[in-house]
């Protein structure tokens, strides 16, 4: 008997989930109706690089025979950026009967370059007391750790069966972390150098932007994505210099201000619907994704030699680059 009753109640409720919708999404062109909410999952797997402006630091100079050493043909060194793997995840619904939707997105990157020179170098990071002396050696070593988190609307509405665009609104946090060593040997006066630096930066602002989708039909389509956010960011950055003349020297400085983002997406994707009503998405996409954010690098240069050293700020964008694959599914 209890057998019979799990037959007839599973029988209902695949009649149920099979029966036609009282009433469709409002674009019946889009992919994946549904009478309820469909809740939504992404994973992307990253592999991204980061540039930023900024961090050169030191000068491989090949000096002039005269005595005063005047530049010639000196190259600026920056460290190397390798590329790295990352991944985000997107928590969303797709509402039923209009096409409004929601998402959560969190994103991790990580990356620490570093490079090292020798020849006749000329320290960009030493203490101004210091930045006199030539050096035969120098290394750096920066460690980025960056998080971001989306929140946001979006509409997305089929402007004929092949096109859609949604539209998007909500809120952006981002938080970049940085860390930049440098260290110089064998200088003359001044034996060795060294410089720690940390540039804390945390914002959040209003975010918009619209994806397109381009159906080329077996569930293939083209994307392409653009958003620019306008957060208010807070910066907390500090400097330690060392070397045999001084025995330590500490900078700090924090401000608030605006700084702008932007992101676009490049892509590739397919997409199926599963479900006794093809209510259910399931996508792969394969994106060229590049992140620009706006004078990130404010670690404090010292200039002017002396007790009254003046803190300049490099004011370097970083750019975040590279592929991203995602699997897409709503349940």
């Amino acid at each position: 008997m209890k057998w019979l009753l799990m037959v007839f109640a599973s029988t209902l409720l695949a009649a149920d989930c099979c029966s036609p919708c009282a009433e469709g999404r409002l674009f019946p062109t889009a992919p994946c109706h549904s009478c309820g909410t469909v809740w939504t999952a992404d994973i992307s797997f990253l592999a991204w690089q980061a540039l930023e402006e900024g961090l050169e630091f030191t000068l491989n100079n090949t000096p002039s025979p005269l005595p005063s050493n005047i530049n010639v043909n000196g190259k600026l060194i920056a460290p190397h950026f390798p590329w790295e793997p990352a991944f985000k995840v997107d928590l969303g619904a797709m509402f039923p009967q209009r096409a409004w939707d929601a998402q959560f997105r969190w994103t991790y990157f990580h990356t620490n370059p570093s490079r090292s020179i020798h020849g006749s170098l000329i320290p960009l990071w030493a203490f101004p007391d210091t930045a006199s002396s030539t050096f035969t050696s120098a290394r750096s070593h920066l460690v980025l750790n960056f998080n971001s988190l989306d929140i946001e609307v979006g509409y997305h509405p089929y402007l004929t069966p092949a096109l859609s665009i949604r539209y998007l609104v909500g809120l952006k946090v981002v938080g970049v972390s940085q860390t930049y060593h440098v260290h110089y040997a064998g200088g003359t006066p001044v034996l060795n150098a060294s410089t720690a630096l940390t540039n804390n930066a945390i914002g959040a602002g209003p975010r918009l932007g619209f994806i397109s989708q381009w159906r080329l039909g077996q569930g293939f389509s083209l994307l392409g994505a653009i958003a620019g956010s306008l957060p208010l960011w807070h910066y907390r950055m500090e400097r330690h210099d060392h070397d045999p003349n001084l025995t330590y020297a500490l900078f700090r400085d924090r401000f608030w201000t605006f700084r702008s983002i932007l992101e676009t997406t490049i892509g590739f994707g397919w997409n199926t619907c599963l479900g006794c009503r093809g209510q259910f998405p399931l996508g792969l996409n394969l994106n060229y994704e590049l992140q620009y954010y706006a004078e990130q690098n404010m670690m404090p240069m010292l200039v002017n030699p002396g007790v009254l050293s003046y803190g300049y700020m490099p004011r370097g964008d970083l750019m975040l680059h590279g592929a991203t694959f995602t699997i897409h599914c709503g349940f």
